[in-house]
């Protein structure tokens, strides 16, 4: 798969710690699925996943779009409020 990062998408992943091996796990292996409320052209992908950065377990969610054999990544949120988006 290949994937396109908006420049949103890289500059919260810097902000947060996260790789591209967290985007794409969480791409492959998706705790929860939905479809974008705003935007039902948009994906997003939930997973539990321990922040190395701070080192403590995190929910972490991936907007993305799909064209055709790509997956544009809009942007990533890392939250410790698990319960609230689960």
């Amino acid at each position: 798969m290949k994937l396109i990062f908006w420049g949103h998408a890289r500059e919260r992943m810097q902000e947060r710690g996260i790789t591209i091996k967290d985007v794409r796990l969480t791409l492959l292996h998706p705790d929860q699925l939905d479809v974008d409320k705003s935007d039902h052209h948009r994906l997003l992908a939930k997973r539990l996943y321990k922040n190395s950065r701070i080192g403590a377990r995190q929910l972490l969610m991936v907007v993305y779009e799909v064209h055709g054999h790509a997956i544009e990544i809009v942007t990533v949120v890392s939250t410790s409020k698990i319960d609230k988006y689960i």
